[in-house]
């Protein structure tokens, strides 16, 4: 992912997660950040039981975009979809 522009990164990371099985929709909030909308997730029935397996998509997304990615909405929850938000503006210090 070195090398790459944050907006690079974000298509890898939404190309990455809908080769996984999930429905994202990506869009801006705010000034300078995006929120990753999960439609579908192909962990929901192992995540009934497993709900750790969530944490995968959110490290996933900080890792990749080099940012913390917050949860703000979660199926499992009683929300309707996933929702993470990641500041896209800013720059990694790693």
């Amino acid at each position: 992912m070195k090398g790459l522009s944050m907006e690079e990164r974000l298509d890898f990371v939404k190309t990455m997660l809908t080769e996984e099985g999930f429905t994202v929709r990506m869009g801006k909030e705010g000034q300078n950040n995006m929120k990753f909308r999960e439609i579908s997730c192909p962990y929901y029935q192992i995540g009934i039981s497993h709900p750790e397996v969530c944490t995968v998509d959110q490290t996933l997304i900080s890792r990749m975009l080099a940012v913390p990615a917050e949860k703000v909405q979660c199926i499992l929850n009683g929300g309707t979809i996933c929702t993470y938000v990641v500041n896209a503006g800013r720059t990694a210090s790693r």
